[in-house]
């Protein structure tokens, strides 16, 4: 474990010092705020009173019950994106150009000289790039659904929160469970092959769930604040780490040492 803080560390200097980073933080600040602002016209332009579709019944009077429900299916989409687009968006821009740097200075043959092993390296790394992404996926959620249900209950005149807890379950557990494996993989098999080939899974998984979930809830296979798509969410995430585990256990100073050398 002091191994991998010691990469962490170090790491973790190195992207602060990143414009780059900056700028991704700067641009989830500008989304967080059209999100807010693009839910929040979008329950504003619905007739509480006579919610179709959304769990209302018609004909039934306004109030922070039926806000709630119309609420519902708006929230678990604004909090499943932005517990997801962070993450997805570092990985594919730290992913690769973290090893890429690492590989071309010689400083992975410099670390395995040290103490350090390849799986203290490995997890160093990928916590590097996951915690930032972490902390702006959850900061940006937070403040997502805190403002909406600021702007509904000025609205109603009455007090109105609404967070399913199928949807906040999803945005701190498993979607920080299935993008630590997603860039663990990342960095793995950067690690130990072209860091270009390291960063090729993430872009049909990231593309596929930017289409597939948003065309699953148009269809009616998915419900966002359902404690169903909770497991399917899990059972995603565990068919990522499957393959993730198996890679650690054949991670050796050897195979890392030839990558470095040949990439």
């Amino acid at each position: 474990m002091r191994g991998v803080l010691i990469v962490l560390r170090r790491d973790m200097a190195e992207l602060r010092r990143s414009t780059a980073l900056a700028i991704v933080i700067a641009l989830f600040g500008i989304l967080t705020i059209g999100a807010v602002v693009g839910a929040s016209l979008l329950l504003r332009s619905v007739d509480l009173g006579t919610v179709q579709g959304m769990g209302a019944r018609p004909g039934r009077p306004a109030g922070p019950g039926v806000a709630g429900e119309a609420m519902v299916p708006i929230v678990g989409f604004v909090v499943y994106f932005a517990t997801m687009l962070p993450y997805i968006t570092i990985v594919w821009a730290f992913g690769a150009t973290l090893m890429i740097r690492e590989k071309a200075a010689g400083n992975l043959e410099t670390l395995l000289a040290t103490p350090l092993g390849p799986l203290d390296i490995w997890l160093g790394k990928s916590l590097a790039i996951f915690l930032p992404a972490y902390a702006l996926a959850t900061g940006c959620a937070l403040a997502a659904v805190v403002a909406i249900n600021v702007v509904v209950s000025i609205w109603q005149g009455a007090a109105v929160f609404v967070l399913p807890p199928a949807v906040w379950v999803t945005g701190l557990l498993v979607n920080p469970l299935f993008f630590f494996g997603l860039t663990s993989l990342t960095i793995i098999l950067a690690f130990t092959h072209d860091p270009d080939v390291g960063i090729v899974p993430s872009f049909p998984i990231g593309f596929g769930l930017m289409a597939g979930v948003p065309l699953g809830v148009a269809v009616g296979v998915f419900d966002l604040a359902a404690w169903s798509f909770v497991l399917y969410g899990l059972g995603a995430a565990a068919l990522l780490w499957a393959p993730i585990l198996y890679l650690a256990r054949s991670l050796t100073k050897e195979r890392v040492v030839v990558s470095s050398r040949n990439g």
